[in-house]
């Protein structure tokens, strides 16, 4: 997983009895829109730093490890998620629908009860074949309760395929979606617990603006 830089942005490490759900990931071309696009450049040891490498990890291992007993970033016997205040899910589930689905949910043009983990990661990888980078903007507070401001960024290349069927094609622009955090974590770090708080919709607006 080489950062494509010699800031280390996620130093990820799986368990030994680990296995990756589709080969080893390679973050290359996400790394590429990270460097070149990212808004801030956090001081080595900042808060803000700390909590860009934790949520990076994390999502490797939401994304590629499926076996929730083998996690390293979570909590899972306390883990819980949530999208704007609405029921929370589990590790299983996260693990299960996957974390673009569970942090999604239903939208006027995006259905996640018809897609599976893997189909969701088609149509985003899709829609956004550099990559859709993240990174943290703000901390305002630190452990265990991080409440961070954050961002998730990506040019509109490719072809985002919406629940109809229909297709959008990409018009190159930089889609920049901002939101907000409060992590819970215990003292070695675990997650045990994320809210999530965005705005679904705006990624939505922009991706069916274009055709």
């Amino acid at each position: 997983m080489a950062d494509g830089s010699d800031e280390v942005i996620r130093d990820y490490t799986p368990d030994p009895n680990a296995t990756w759900r589709n080969g080893r990931p390679d973050y290359f071309l996400v790394n590429r829109t990270f460097f070149d696009h990212r808004s801030l450049e956090h001081e080595v040891g900042s808060l803000e730093a700390v909590v860009s490498k934790l949520i990076k990890n994390w999502a490797v291992e939401a994304h590629h490890v499926a076996d929730v007993h083998l996690w390293k970033t979570m909590d899972i016997s306390k883990f819980q998620a949530a999208l704007n205040g609405a029921c929370p899910f589990l590790a299983q589930q996260m693990s299960d629908l996957g974390s673009c689905n569970l942090f999604l949910g239903q939208t006027r043009e995006y259905n996640c009860r018809i897609h599976s983990f893997e189909t969701a990661q088609k149509i985003f990888r899709t829609a956004f074949p550099m990559g859709f980078a993240w990174e943290c903007l703000e901390v305002f507070s630190g452990p265990p309760t991080v409440v961070f401001k954050w961002r998730h960024f990506g040019k509109y290349t490719g072809v985002f395929t919406d629940k109809s069927g229909k297709k959008y094609k990409g018009n190159g622009k930089m889609l920049s979606i901002v939101g907000m955090c409060i992590a819970k974590v215990n003292a070695e770090l675990l997650i045990s617990g994320l809210d999530v708080y965005y705005n679904p919709d705006s990624w939505e607006a922009f991706a069916c603006a274009h055709e």
